[in-house]
């Protein structure tokens, strides 16, 4: 689990036929997913080796292996990409004793990815063994002067402890509203009020949780601050669910600045881009349409390139701009104080979500509230694309103050080490 869903917390069904809260939270989590479409030395201690990723280690026979020559996913072969060094790993699966090996290209394997990076670790200076490999490259190819725009995750539980303690609290009044609704007729006005008041209950949980935690953090935050720009650096921001801050920094600073303990990792800032759709019908939505499973109570936010609040088959509950990295592009071309689509594919991955068009209806059409968190941008070739850290930022308020349940998020790309900030959060 991501410290986002941490957040986002439980929730009750989403239309008046949901009469499970999970039930009806796979069944919009299966919607929006299928409609939007949406690691240097050498580890210390090696063990065995294996000749090729289809066969298994030596020592551990009779196991089920993952094999690119199969069909099924189970087949499909999985890569473990270590973080520290960048390198692969094929994961080899012995399915019947539930346990897993990484071997290297090289064909020496590993118990686990902590033996692995342990030993990557151990071949560094303490504050590389923070900075990813990729930054690491950038700094030793740098030029005098260069400045690069990063994102410094801390040790810092205070968001987690934040969202435990709230959600353990709400809990039992949650639970007892969550029977009441299930005990109340369907399409009943009490049965709706009861949603209602589910909704404002969780709603008020995650204001809470961010609130603490930017309490809690604020101390860790203004010294990491003021270090920073004792550094050289420019403080851009922060977002609470890492934690992690967002800063503008020299390249040559970043080894002093990695040197602490309360560092946990540092990622440099990069674009996603937009990504293609599938259409609603193709995963028969309308089944589900059919039986009663709708968009229902459930709010959802459009994280992209903003959304036509024109066009006649959405309607924009909410919206807001978040192109403060993204204007420092020099193909950035869209406007940052206008909510409104300029590339196209927001307003496209919100109908295939949201519309309400007979014809072209959206998969979980009839949600309750639609909001346009607007972090992509119109490139002047045309594209679309997304810094990172205007996306966290953007789900944080989606989120932490609009009130969105479920977030739709169809950029990606650029592949990282596999453990990145961005797709931890």
């Amino acid at each position: 689990m991501t410290a986002r869903a941490e957040a986002m917390g439980p929730r009750a069904g989403i239309s008046a036929n949901a009469h499970t809260r999970l039930r009806a939270l796979l069944v919009l989590g299966l919607l929006i997913v299928g409609g939007v479409g949406l690691s240097m030395a050498a580890p210390a201690r090696a063990e065995n080796t294996v000749p090729s990723a289809a066969v298994p280690p030596a020592g551990v026979p009779g196991g089920i292996f993952s094999d690119s020559n199969g069909v099924g996913i189970d087949s499909l072969t999985e890569y473990f990409v270590s973080p520290v060094s960048g390198s692969s790993y094929v994961i080899h699966k012995d399915v019947l004793r539930g346990t897993y090996r990484y071997c290297s290209a090289a064909g020496t394997c590993y118990d686990s990815p902590v033996e692995i990076m342990d030993g990557e670790a151990a071949g560094l200076p303490p504050w590389a063994r923070v900075v990813e490999p990729a930054l690491r490259d950038h700094i030793a190819r740098s030029t005098p002067g260069e400045e690069v725009t990063i994102i410094i995750e801390m040790r810092d539980d205070s968001f987690t402890r934040a969202s435990a303690e709230t959600w353990r609290r709400v809990g039992g009044n949650l639970r007892a509203l969550e029977a009441l609704a299930l005990r109340l007729p369907e399409n009943s006005p009490s049965n709706r009020a009861t949603l209602d008041q589910i909704d404002s209950l969780v709603d008020s949980a995650r204001h809470e949780i961010y609130g603490r935690a930017d309490l809690d953090l604020a101390p860790l935050l203004a010294s990491e601050a003021a270090r920073l720009q004792s550094s050289g650096g420019t403080y851009l921001g922060y977002t609470p669910v890492l934690p992690a801050l967002f800063a503008r920094v020299p390249l040559a600073s970043i080894p002093a600045i990695a040197d602490d303990r309360r560092i946990g990792r540092i990622t440099e800032d990069h674009v996603v881009h937009a990504l293609m759709d599938v259409s609603a019908y193709a995963i028969h939505a309308d089944t589900w349409w059919g039986n009663g499973y709708t968009g229902g109570t459930w709010d959802l936010t459009v994280e992209d390139t903003g959304i036509d609040p024109t066009h006649p088959a959405l309607t924009v509950d909410q919206a807001k701009v978040f192109h403060t990295n993204a204007q420092t592009y020099p193909n950035y071309g869209d406007q940052p104080t206008n909510p409104d689509d300029l590339h196209g594919h927001g307003t496209h991955v919100a109908g295939t979500v949201a519309s309400v068009d007979g014809t072209y209806r959206g998969v979980a059409y009839g949600l309750d509230q639609l909001i346009n968190t607007k972090a992509g941008w119109l490139t002047t070739g045309g594209g679309g694309q997304m810094d990172i850290i205007d996306g966290m930022m953007g789900v944080d308020w989606a989120v932490g103050t609009a009130g969105a349940d479920v977030v739709s998020l169809s950029f990606g790309g650029n592949i990282g080490a596999g453990d990145t900030a961005w797709e931890r959060f």
